[in-house]
């Protein structure tokens, strides 16, 4: 009986120690919905930061958080008692990512109300929601169809970096992307200079900025020496790109 007892206020002890780990932060990103584009945004997001609240009304989507040891809320993020309980009053961003246009325009609606200097990226179904959602309150609004999860991230992280980076491409008639590369620990990059690696010729992609602590350093000399855990900010054709990511990824 004991432990009958014990299982059934399990449940009620994790939500409140959720809730005590939520209510300690401050200037976080909420992620609002779990499935494939908000789990991508979240994991591409945790590479910068580990102050995130991830927040669904399924169960099963919020797993992934619970994988990844980011702290959650399960419930509908339209209501303003849900993103409270996320803490957005204290949010520094919120990425609106659920695959509904209404239920975002909602979300970005109520979270722009109780946080007025939050800033705001939402994912969007259908290209017509763009400006219903920036009218609500979105500071930027992208094309599912056009973004990842990474872009997202990237535009909360580094959204004036985004802007330009787009701006810049689409007066180019090649094709040309930028791409940001994460360089993992046992990388066989790390610790050596840019002089000694000679990514430029070895791949034809020129490094733009090495973004390290959430700080970018743009235009690195060729004495500067990349370390794990940095993010290579990189411009090339596809081609170029995918052979200075099997570099990064090398061991």
């Amino acid at each position: 009986m004991e432990n009958l007892v014990i299982t059934q206020l399990s449940p009620d002890r994790e939500k409140k120690r959720m809730q005590n780990l939520i209510d300690s932060l401050s200037d976080h990103y909420i992620i609002v919905g779990i499935s494939r584009v908000g789990k991508l945004a979240m994991g591409e997001l945790a590479i910068n930061t580990n102050n995130i609240v991830a927040v669904d009304k399924d169960e099963a989507n919020i797993q992934h958080a619970i994988a990844l040891g980011i702290p959650y809320v399960v419930g509908d993020a339209t209501t303003d008692a849900v993103l409270k309980r996320a803490g957005i009053t204290r949010a520094k961003g919120l990425i609106a990512a659920t695959s509904d246009d209404a239920t975002n325009v909602f979300i970005v609606l109520s979270a722009r109300v109780l946080n007025p200097e939050v800033y705001i990226v939402s994912r969007a179904e259908n290209e017509t929601s763009i400006d219903k959602l920036k009218r609500a309150g979105a500071d930027k609004a992208v094309d599912a169809y056009e973004i990842g999860g990474q872009r997202l991230a990237n535009l909360m992280v580094h959204p004036l970096a985004v802007d330009f980076f787009e701006t810049t491409l689409r007066l180019t008639k090649q094709d040309l992307s930028i791409e940001f590369i994460s360089v993992k620990p046992g990388s066989m990059m790390a610790g050596k200079s840019l002089s000694e690696l000679n990514l430029r010729h070895v791949s034809g992609a020129t490094i733009l900025a090495i973004i390290r602590n959430r700080k970018a350093d743009v235009n690195p000399g060729a004495d500067y020496a990349i370390l794990a855990d940095d993010q290579l900010v990189a411009f090339g054709s596809h081609d170029q790109l995918r052979k200075l990511e099997t570099l990064v990824v090398a061991s």
